[in-house]
């Protein structure tokens, strides 16, 4: 699940699909990065992993694969 990546979930955005989630997590260090987590084999992707905390990423509409975040 997600909480073995993040302790806290920020934001978070649904993909079209329905079955895909981008969102804001924070790690352990108090930093956040971007993830994609899916729902149907509840697997997690970290999308970034750098000093900036990337905060509130949304899917581009019709798209589970394009988004956008602050950083």
């Amino acid at each position: 699940g997600i909480y073995k990546h993040v302790r806290q979930v920020n934001s978070f955005n649904f993909a079209d699909d329905g079955a895909t989630i981008v969102l804001s997590g924070e790690n352990t260090l108090g930093q956040s990065d971007i993830y994609l987590y899916n729902l149907r084999n509840n697997n997690v992707t970290q999308l970034t992993n750098d000093i900036y905390d990337d905060e509130n990423p949304v899917f581009y509409p019709k798209s589970a694969k394009l988004i956008a975040f602050n950083s």
